[in-house]
Formats: C-alpha cells, structure tokens, sequence
C-alpha cells in the first residue's frame, strides 16, 4: 500500500489471496494473521505504510481509495489527508461497534462507534 495525492493504493483481494495460497472467500473474514476469524474475536491492526507507488504495468493489482476524511459532530475533517472506511465485517461486542480503515498516519484496522461518519464502499 502506498499512500499518494489524497489517498492510498491498496493490492486487491484476490491478488493477495493468490500469494499466499488461497481464495479470495478464505480471506473474508479472517484478520491479517490468516486464522483470526474477525466475526467472533476482535483483532485490530496497524501496519506502516510505505510511498511507493505501484508501477504502472501493477495498477490493476491495486485501487484507490480517495482520502475522503470523516464526519464529526456536523464537521467534515481531513478530506484529501485521512482515509475513514467502514468494513462489512461485524465486531464480536454487543452491536455499537464495527470495523473500520483509517490511515492517520499509518493504516490501522480497529473499531470505531457506529455513530462514526465513514463511507462504506465495496472494496476489491
């Protein structure tokens, strides 16, 4: 992943399931760790993100996610500097919380209140 001009590349699901010997439905709902069943433990992740770009004959490996930034209170924060995205995947806690994507500064996936205003978008 590579952060770039308001957003970050990501490789696509089926890209990593490929390199690591599986399919793209083994990975839904596992954690980073490849055995974490994310439905029923929580498990959250940071990983440190790098600015190197795909090179242009990778680009259908990866895609874009815009930095968009969140909503707050009534306020729009970080458009063009932080990435919020809501995961389809549930937390295993008592339903007010769900997993998201944020990349300030590094890509953490966490938990956030469901109240968080984040896009959901299907990633690939």
């Amino acid at each position: 992943m590579a952060f770039y001009k308001g957003g970050i590349w990501f490789k696509k699901i089926e890209k990593i399931a490929q390199s690591v010997g599986r399919f793209r439905d083994q990975l839904k709902y596992v954690s980073a760790d490849g055995s974490t069943d994310v439905r029923i433990t929580y498990k959250a992740y940071t990983i440190t993100k790098n600015d190197i770009l795909p090179a242009a004959f990778e680009l259908s490996n990866y895609f874009f996610l815009p930095a968009l930034g969140n909503y707050n209170k009534g306020t729009l924060n970080q458009v063009g500097s932080g990435c919020y995205y809501w995961s389809s995947g549930a937390c295993s806690d008592n339903g007010v919380t769900a997993y998201m994507l944020c990349t300030t500064p590094d890509v953490h996936v966490t938990i956030s209140y469901r109240w968080g205003g984040y896009p959901a978008v299907p990633f690939e």
